[in-house]
């Protein structure tokens, strides 16, 4: 049994800015938000990654699939919430995707993990989604003290692949790009999360009801109120770019936007 046995993936389907979904309905998106992208990158010749693109469409489908296959509730977080806020995009320099699940759906990741995607069992080269969990051993560990494994499952002192990361607890990867997995836990009326070792508390009901959103013309999960939840990670007034495109080349800005500490 495969990661993706089963499922019917679709690779050969991807327009670079827009799309007519099913039902008629014409999605744009990126620099086909002529206005919107001026107003926030502006410039439009900076180059754009088609490759890129096409695998993080793939992934992000592929994702889709493996959560309505296995039950998996997620909401998009941090880069790629706020790409979908911008211009229903990835931000432009992004190679990953940021998704956030409960702790169970950490576990459930463990568990696909453990039994369709071992590590050392795959080779991280073959273009093909694979799925890396750090052990459950890791997961009450602070960030910077949990062991690292490679794609060979062997344990590592450092940084040596894409596999051997210590936070997030999971991530899937296709070929040069990844998805992130962040995780919380309820707490009454809130949801706990510590990405990158800093705790953020949300409002449950700033999170949920989940609402549909499109990110590259993909139908996703984005959080009821995404505003109030970008803010609460970068800060409130802190959502604008800080790179600019201009002549050709991305320009960080004076100000930078980055999560608060």
């Amino acid at each position: 049994m495969t990661l993706t046995e089963g499922l019917q993936i679709i690779t050969d389907s991807y327009s670079r800015y827009s799309s007519t979904l099913s039902n008629g309905t014409k999605l744009k998106w990126g620099r086909a938000l002529k206005h919107r992208w001026k107003e926030i990158y502006g410039e439009e010749n900076c180059e754009d990654d088609l490759q890129k693109r096409k695998l993080l469409v793939t992934l992000l489908r592929t994702w889709n699939l493996i959560a309505s296959h296995h039950n998996i509730t997620y909401s998009l977080m941090y880069g790629s919430l706020l790409g979908v806020e911008r211009t229903a995009d990835i931000l432009p320099w992004d190679h990953d995707l940021d998704i956030m699940v409960s702790y169970d759906g950490i576990l459930k990741l463990e568990r696909i993990a453990n039994i369709c995607d071992p590590r050392g069992h795959f080779d991280i080269n073959d273009g093909l989604p694979h799925l890396v969990v750090l052990p459950n051993s890791e997961h009450n560990v602070f960030m910077d003290d949990r062991r690292r494994f490679d794609c060979a499952g062997k344990e590592v002192a450092k940084l040596v692949d894409a596999c051997s990361i210590q936070e997030p607890l999971a991530r899937l990867i296709a070929g040069s790009v990844f998805m992130d997995f962040y995780h919380y836990t309820e707490k009454e009326d809130n949801l706990i999360s510590v990405p990158e070792g800093k705790t953020v508390t949300y409002a449950k009901g700033e999170v949920f009801p989940l609402k549909e959103c499109f990110l590259m013309g993909v139908k996703s999960w984005c959080p009821k109120d995404p505003i109030r939840v970008l803010e609460t990670w970068y800060g409130k007034g802190r959502l604008g770019s800080h790179k600019s495109c201009q002549s050709g080349e991305w320009v960080e800005l004076i100000t930078m936007v980055k999560p608060k500490r």
